[in-house]
């Protein structure tokens, strides 16, 4: 399964989209770990932050 999502990510190729200058540029590092069957790593934010609180993101987002 993890050599599938390998080849599929190694092999895509990305598309340019018109950018929205309001908004500032942005990735998204998808953590996935490397055992038996693969699973993402997500974390909890904390449920007082003033902008998405208490969500489900990956780390760092």
């Amino acid at each position: 399964m993890l050599d599938e999502l390998l080849r599929r990510v190694v092999s895509h190729t990305p598309e340019t989209l018109d950018s929205d200058r309001r908004f500032p540029e942005a990735a998204v590092l998808v953590p996935v770990t490397r055992s038996e069957q693969p699973e993402l790593i997500l974390t909890l934010r904390a449920s007082g932050l003033s902008t998405h609180g208490g969500e489900v993101a990956f780390p760092g987002g």
